[in-house]
């Protein structure tokens, strides 16, 4: 008795444990002469997203926020949760303000879900943007995606200069060389179109077929 600290402790080491029933209790022991601390905060508030009661954690996670408006982390949790509680709004304005720099794999990938979702296609256009730029090794359906947002936001040019990227990448994929090939033919291009098309590995695609027999 007389030894706080303990509390802190106890509250930890029960939700570490998985004692997810006696935990909580024990952090509101806590809390209730501590509300400032945010690490106990943080720690309750990821306790009941395991549980999981994201109710709850969104409004231990605001708390922090409130104390410490800079605090990243906690903010991140937020916008997540607000997501898991379907308040999409609330969820994309977060995604949509955070500097580029502090996004991560997981942000941008819900905030271009969100974005595609809410019909804001140069949020999305963006979210993309972000992405490709962090992607080592982009894959076909990176560029392919990447394409129709610029197409989305009215930027053809960069819808080409995407697909000529990725089929310089990705030489033998045949859905980038046709997509590119519907982009030029899109144009006005028929030539460049043509090109694309006529090689040997196209001749069993449906697709690509049904398209070079449109251009010529």
């Amino acid at each position: 008795p007389g030894q706080p600290k303990y509390t802190r402790q106890l509250a930890r080491l029960l939700g570490e444990s998985g004692l997810y029933d006696e935990a909580p209790a024990v952090y509101e022991k806590w809390l209730k002469d501590n509300p400032r601390d945010i690490s106990a905060l943080s720690e309750l508030a990821a306790l009941y997203a395991e549980i999981p009661e994201p109710a709850k954690a969104l409004a231990l996670y605001q708390k922090v926020t409130a104390i410490d408006p800079g605090n990243l982390n906690a903010s991140k949790e937020t916008a997540d949760l607000n997501l898991v509680l379907k308040n999409y709004a609330a969820a994309f304005q977060f995604y949509n303000s955070l500097p580029e720099a502090s996004h991560d794999a997981l942000t941008l990938e819900n905030f271009s879900l969100l974005a595609e979702s809410l019909g804001d296609y140069p949020a999305y256009h963006r979210a993309l943007l972000l992405r490709y730029h962090r992607l080592p090794k982009p894959t076909t359906n990176d560029f392919l995606e990447l394409a129709r947002s610029f197409e989305l936001v009215d930027k053809p040019d960069g819808a080409i200069t995407t697909l000529t990227e990725g089929l310089r990448r990705l030489p033998k994929s045949r859905v980038i060389r046709t997509h590119l090939a519907q982009s030029w033919r899109n144009r006005g291009n028929y030539d460049e179109a043509i090109n694309l098309l006529s090689v040997n590995s196209l001749k069993s695609d449906l697709a690509a077929m049904s398209l070079f027999i449109e251009v010529c």
